[in-house]
């Protein structure tokens, strides 16, 4: 019967201006009552990428119900790489972004997807096998600025396993987690030059930045940030300090996922965009 329903929202929200009500529904009916509890579906992404969701997480749930998740981000990556290109996503989760990457960078292009959580990593090594992605590299490994353990911690009554943090907060399971300098792992494992990088870790964003300076000072790649209210997450103010000191430029995504200098109104995302200063990105 949960699956049932979940095929029929999903009917719903295909409708445009039903997409505005899912989040409403979200917060009102299906994370009190967890609705779609055991509920997993099988769906074709854009491009023919084959995903599993389940649907008790916030994530595959945005992505089943509404065809989208992040989809300016998404969009930009898409336009962006070309093949042959190296990309590396700081936090995969289950592995949308690595592997939207990875149908653009070709069997000549490398992905490496970072993800500590292990059960995330499962998902983004089963996605991996489902599409034959035999040029993402899939790493069970936190990026920070050390080289050796983190605790991870996840509040589980959210129901969104994209927010598990390194950073101690209200939360019912903790797991042991591998970090290492993302710096040190390019030494040994990467020689490709780096074109864009992905980092979304949940407030861990500016430690992960200051393991991968000789990575960012050698290749310049683009960045993609994930960048909190300085509010929430205070030494986030310093990863712009950072990067502006190495001649990077902050730019944001407007509604059709173009690189624009101003933010539009009413946009909410925290997802920002640094290159270089003689970068132009109008001409991507």
């Amino acid at each position: 019967m949960r699956s049932f329903i979940a095929s029929v929202f999903r009917i719903i929200f295909k409708i445009s201006f039903l997409k505005k009500d899912y989040f409403g529904l979200y917060k009102r009916v299906f994370l009190p009552f967890n609705l779609f509890k055991g509920v997993t579906k099988d769906i074709s992404y854009r491009n023919g990428i084959l995903l599993k969701l389940d649907l008790e997480d916030w994530i595959p749930q945005n992505i089943y119900f509404l065809n989208a998740y992040e989809e300016k981000e998404i969009n930009f990556i898409e336009d962006f790489l070309k093949e042959g290109d190296c990309f590396i996503d700081v936090g995969a989760n289950i592995g949308l972004f690595s592997l939207v990457a990875s149908k653009r960078v070709g069997s000549s292009g490398k992905v490496i997807a970072f993800e500590p959580f292990k059960s995330n990593y499962r998902i983004l090594c089963n996605h991996i096998l489902m599409n034959q992605a035999s040029n993402v590299q899939s790493e069970n490994i936190a990026i920070s600025n050390v080289s050796g353990k983190m605790r991870l911690h996840l509040n589980e009554k959210e129901k969104n396993f994209g927010m598990v943090s390194g950073v101690s907060n209200e939360h019912t399971y903790t797991e042991e987690a591998m970090t290492i300098c993302l710096d040190a792992y390019m030494e040994t494992k990467i020689k490709s030059r780096v074109h864009l990088i992905k980092i979304d870790i949940e407030g861990l964003e500016y430690q992960a930045i200051l393991g991968m300076l000789e990575t960012i000072e050698r290749h310049k790649p683009t960045l993609l940030i994930e960048i909190n209210p300085i509010e929430k997450q205070p030494q986030n103010e310093k990863i712009e300090t950072l990067l502006f000191k190495m001649g990077y430029r902050k730019w944001f995504l407007d509604r059709w996922s173009k690189v624009t200098d101003k933010k539009e109104d009413g946009d909410c995302s925290n997802n920002y965009i640094f290159m270089m200063d003689n970068q132009d990105p109008t001409v991507l």
